[in-house]
């Protein structure tokens, strides 16, 4: 499987944001990125503020994201983590990411705390790929990184989802997301205080904006079935989908709160 996702990613770095679909359109953008600045409470820091994005992918969304916070925030510094070379080399033009770092979950977090030292990170729609018998070695070695009052975000969605997909692809979506309170009781053991926010988007789009979402592989799970399996189920979405598609869009922000004097007095 591991190998599989690695492809996927090699091949995936120039089509990522190509499709247009509502997952990069500003309206949908705007509302994942001021539900992200009200989780990580920015406004109540005044030191600078250094973020990571672990597993940035291109620095897309984190370029937009800083650019979005910025008039009213510190921001100091903007490290882009990803274990893939190809997209790193695009996340190394956006003008807000100060420094990349090629580096999978497990790997980053054994860096040393004091070559670290940021204050906030943001793990968006990756934590699915972390298995779960590694979760509490990487927060725990992302504990150790943050500031005392620092503060980890985590952006990822339902194992049960009502997207629009073919049965395959519900099967290895189902298979391969991790479910969140996996990740809130690993994020617990090691010393984080956690809450949950789960918020959702109504999401209308055009069938063959979605059929070509699907058939072009922007999602790593898209190219876990085979070619035969791929090509089924997208005549079948074809025949079976209006033409016009609504459902809901639900994110889940996990966010830990890193608070030593509390840990302390425990």
């Amino acid at each position: 499987m591991s190998q599989v996702i690695d492809i996927h990613y090699q091949n995936a770095v120039n089509v990522y944001n190509a499709d247009c679909l509502f997952f990069i359109q500003s309206s949908y953008e705007e509302w994942v990125m001021n539900c992200l600045n009200t989780v990580f409470a920015f406004q109540l820091y005044s030191l600078p503020i250094r973020i990571v994005d672990l597993g940035c992918g291109n620095g897309c969304f984190v370029n937009k994201f800083v650019s979005h916070i910025t008039p009213m925030n510190n921001i100091e510094e903007c490290i882009g983590i990803d274990p893939y070379m190809e997209w790193l080399n695009v996340a190394s033009t956006q003008c807000n990411i100060t420094k990349t770092i090629c580096k999978n979950a497990n790997d980053f977090s054994t860096m040393p705390p004091q070559q670290m030292n940021y204050s906030h990170l943001l793990m968006k729609e990756m934590v699915h790929h972390i298995d779960n018998s590694t979760l509490h070695n990487v927060f725990h070695g992302i504990y150790e990184q943050l500031t005392n009052d620092g503060r980890v975000v985590i952006i990822t969605r339902p194992v049960e989802t009502n997207y629009p997909f073919f049965e395959r692809i519900h099967h290895f979506w189902k298979l391969t997301q991790t479910p969140y309170e996996n990740v809130v009781l690993s994020m617990k053991e090691v010393g984080f205080d956690v809450s949950v926010e789960i918020a959702t988007l109504p999401v209308t789009l055009q069938k063959q904006e979605w059929l070509s979402f699907i058939k072009n592989k922007t999602w790593s799970v898209f190219s876990m079935c085979s070619e035969q399996e791929m090509n089924d189920g997208l005549s079948m979405l074809h025949k079976e989908l209006e033409d016009t598609i609504t459902f809901n869009e639900t994110l889940i922000f996990i966010v830990g709160h890193k608070n030593d004097e509390i840990n302390s007095s425990k």
